[in-house]
């Protein structure tokens, strides 16, 4: 918190931070701070810093208090990225920033924080997705994968038509269109409240399904096919394998919700696959 006190009070007197308070509640919506260096997220170095998303206000982590500007409001939410890499040649690419922009949008981390697995592993920017190289051809984090249905969903981004139970075995021959271009998505089950997750809990049920595709940012995918989610709503993070948030229905047959590896082309749905229901395998289950 120390460095972005020092950022903000160093560029104070050139920039006018009330253009940056959109909703107009006296608060800096957000900022970025660069630090020189590359970050303990790639390198492991527990000497250098994790880029992460806080609050300067949030003095029960020993937080100092909001950063009082010239300009009559006050910078709170930030987040922090490193300048560069170590382990590869070269700046530091745009997925770190997607990833941590997607906690200034309010949204958790889709991976496993415990490390026992890969939580969403490629399928979401929000996991493993913001390392996304295009399977080789760029740096890491040069092409991160699209943030996944559910996150989309919760940021309204998308809205995705609801099929009640009754009506999944009766849905067949859909056209579901490219979901890196389209906003195309199925919620199957209802979910009564809408987007309404956050970090106390909340409530909700449901399958998310989007059709994913290697173009765009999207050609860092293993495979393309349909993405059929599991999400609970109650659940804060995707620590308990067991029972996340975000889950993954994986095409191949297995049973876990969570990846043991970042994703293969098998965890998506594909024209050979046989139809996702309550007989199916996996199949569909609630809690």
């Amino acid at each position: 918190q120390g460095i972005v006190i020092a950022a903000c009070s160093l560029v104070d007197p050139f920039i006018d931070f009330s253009d940056y308070d959109q909703d107009g509640d006296g608060i800096v919506d957000a900022i970025f701070i660069v630090h020189a260096g590359p970050g303990a997220e790639e390198t492991g170095n527990i000497h250098y810093v994790w880029s992460h998303q806080w609050q300067l206000s949030n003095t029960g982590s020993g937080c100092p208090g909001p950063y009082h500007t010239d300009d009559g409001v006050d910078i709170d939410q930030y987040s922090m990225e490193p300048e560069r890499f170590e382990t590869v040649t070269g700046r530091i690419t745009v997925g770190v920033f997607a990833h941590e922009f997607g906690h200034v949008l309010g949204l958790p981390d889709l991976y496993d924080r415990d490390r026992s697995t890969y939580g969403i592993g490629w399928f979401g920017i929000m996991a493993a997705g913001s390392w996304g190289d295009a399977n080789g051809q760029g740096l890491p984090g040069e092409y991160p994968t699209h943030f996944c249905v559910w996150s989309k969903y919760q940021l309204g981004f998308v809205s995705p038509v609801e099929i009640g139970r009754h009506g999944i075995s009766k849905l067949e021959h859909e056209w579901v269109a490219n979901a890196a271009n389209n906003d195309d998505a199925y919620c199957l089950l209802d979910d009564p409240n809408g987007p309404d997750w956050d970090w106390s809990g909340s409530t909700g049920e449901y399958f998310l399904v989007e059709n994913r595709f290697r173009t765009g940012f999207d050609k860092s995918l293993p495979g393309d096919g349909l993405l059929i989610l599991h999400c609970d709503d109650s659940r804060t993070h995707n620590d308990n394998e067991e029972h996340p948030l975000v889950g993954i229905m994986q095409g191949d047959g297995d049973g876990d919700f969570l990846l043991p590896d970042l994703g293969t082309g098998e965890d998506l749905w594909k024209n050979a696959t046989y139809g996702f229901g309550d007989s199916s395998n996996p199949r569909k289950p609630v809690w």
